[in-house]
């Protein structure tokens, strides 16, 4: 398996998400900070396009921003109203594909930090983003993307103890 592979299988599986991208490259401390300020960076600034936006079937998500921040909440204005539905509506979005995200964050984070891929060349790319799901699986927003990396850096660890060893066996034999 190579680098490449990583990078092919990131780009095939990046969910059409608003700041899916962002979320997997930029981001540091604790996702759910992250999936927040993605989210309130996608909100509109233009009365039109948020008039035009809850006008294309998403008065849904501006009802659920009355009845969840109140109208006072949504300083008692339409557009605040809208924009406040449009916020839920990409964290929404952001959070449904929140394994995903993670899992695509670890792997590029391994194409970042691994640049000597030591890994045996037969194990199938599938294989490699199983055990690195598997790893990262317990992650959930209230953790950090501090916390992501280290479930990758404990595989690798292991991944290096594991060779060691059979070179020990190698040797000894």
């Amino acid at each position: 398996m190579t680098r490449q592979e990583i990078k092919d299988y990131i780009v095939e599986n990046m969910p059409e998400v608003n700041g899916a991208q962002e979320f997997v490259e930029d981001y540091t401390g604790y996702i759910c900070d992250a999936i927040s300020e993605l989210a309130d960076n996608q909100v509109d600034i233009y009365d039109s396009e948020l008039i035009k936006w809850a006008g294309e079937g998403n008065v849904e998500y501006v009802n659920d921003a009355i009845s969840e921040f109140g109208w006072d909440g949504c300083g008692s204005d339409f557009i605040k109203a809208i924009q406040m539905g449009q916020f839920l509506y990409y964290e929404r979005d952001l959070y449904d594909h929140l394994d995903t995200l993670i899992l695509l964050d670890a792997l590029q984070y391994v194409c970042s930090n691994y640049e000597n891929l030591d890994i045996d060349e037969e194990l199938d790319i599938n294989d490699f983003v199983s055990e690195i799901e598997d790893r990262v699986s317990i992650i959930d927003n209230n953790d950090t993307f501090d916390d992501i990396e280290e479930k990758v850096d404990e595989y690798f660890e292991e991944l290096a103890e594991e060779k060691e060893e059979e070179l020990e066996e190698g040797e000894v034999k």
